[in-house]
């Protein structure tokens, strides 16, 4: 019987610290997401890319923060066994340059104090010379929208990367605050010039 009553106890403490580490482990860090998401762009690339019949490819890339995509990029050619060298000055015919357009994390309010909506957005834009012929450039952007607790913050944001840090909004001002809390202040100066002058006037 004793022993029943403590392995029924063990086993929902497991179960507790299951659930526990499922949620823990569930939240993603901006980062986490930027990463994602530039793998995903990375791979859409490569499937309407023409270098794989190549065998190097010269990288150059523009714009803040491209160790993302480069990183994604990288692995890619090396897995199609493309040779990358990265040359702003090179006259290969075989060119891939990538524009990292804007990178952005924002934290937006929701009706509920404790929870907010974070939106994280990324563009890049792909512009290709394969055998000396100049493509039409690629552009691909991603969104990202989820809802998060207020205790979570400083655990998603990223201290060393600002693209992937964003401050908590401005409070929605309350009823009180928006309409009552004026009203007051505009009739208590009313009254007190009314009394003034009722005082003056006597």
């Amino acid at each position: 019987m004793a022993n029943s009553v403590i392995n029924k106890h063990l086993f929902l403490l497991i179960l507790f610290f299951a659930v526990f580490y499922q949620v823990s482990s569930a939240l993603r860090t901006n980062i986490d997401i930027f990463d994602s998401l530039s793998k995903r762009i990375t791979e859409e690339f490569i499937k309407s890319s023409a270098f794989s019949e190549f065998d190097t490819v010269n990288l150059i890339f523009k714009g803040k923060d491209d160790f993302l995509v480069k990183k994604h990029i990288l692995n890619h050619f090396n897995n199609l066994n493309i040779v990358t060298f990265e040359n702003e000055q090179s006259g290969s015919q075989n060119q891939l340059e990538i524009v990292i357009e804007e990178l952005k994390t924002t934290i937006k309010n929701t009706d509920d104090k404790d929870n907010f909506i974070r939106e994280i957005f990324l563009k890049y834009t792909f512009f290709q010379k394969v055998n000396g012929v100049i493509k039409n450039p690629l552009e691909f952007t991603e969104n990202y929208q989820d809802t998060i607790r207020k205790t979570d913050i400083n655990q998603i944001n990223s201290e060393n990367h600002s693209f992937a840090k964003a401050e908590l909004p401005q409070e929605k001002p309350t009823v009180f605050e928006q309409i009552i809390e004026p009203l007051i202040i505009v009739s208590a100066a009313v009254l007190t010039v009314i009394l003034l002058f009722t005082i003056r006037s006597n």
